[in-house]
């Protein structure tokens, strides 16, 4: 009697399932971290965008407010002043549009020109996405001789508000 032995070469039915479950079970767990990461990646991207949409119109108008000479609020939505000193021809003025001929309530212009009018017709615009400031603030405030710029930003459910303060130099 010759007991043949039998060599296993191939994998049993249950052994190739349970590996394409664990294999199948990695899988999932690794698509959704990678959809998480994504999303945050995303996320993070707009932030940045909106926070950048704002920062940069802050900081440009603070610089031309330091430079300025004769800073006149005209509302909490505009602001005038001379860049610079010499006159109502160097008139700057900037404003958030109002849905009529001086522009899109979201975005904030700036122009020159003796009067509002005439500024609106060389606008140019500075700064978009702006939201209603949720503080109830205006955008430009004047406190003595300290003017302070709140503007504010939204994109789906993000909202960023951006803080400055500037003070004429002349």
């Amino acid at each position: 009697m010759f007991k043949t032995r039998r060599s296993k070469r191939a994998f049993s039915l249950v052994e190739v399932m349970t590996a394409t479950a664990v294999f199948a079970l990695i899988a999932v767990c690794a698509g959704g971290i990678f959809l998480s990461i994504q999303r945050s990646w995303q996320k993070q991207k707009i932030a940045a965008e909106l926070i950048r949409n704002l920062r940069w119109p802050a900081e440009f108008m603070a610089n031309e407010i330091r430079n300025s000479a004769n800073l006149v609020i005209v509302s909490g939505e505009s602001l005038q002043f001379e860049l610079p000193p010499g006159g109502s021809s160097n008139r700057i003025w900037y404003w958030r549009g109002d849905d009529s001929a001086y522009g899109t309530r979201s975005v904030v212009y700036r122009g020159s020109g003796v009067g509002l009018g005439n500024a609106n017709n060389n606008r140019q615009e500075l700064a978009n996405l702006i939201v209603n400031n949720p503080s109830g603030n205006n955008i430009f405030n004047l406190n003595g001789n300290l003017i302070r710029i709140e503007l504010s930003a939204g994109m789906d459910s993000y909202n960023y508000t951006l803080r400055t303060q500037a003070r004429s130099r002349n």
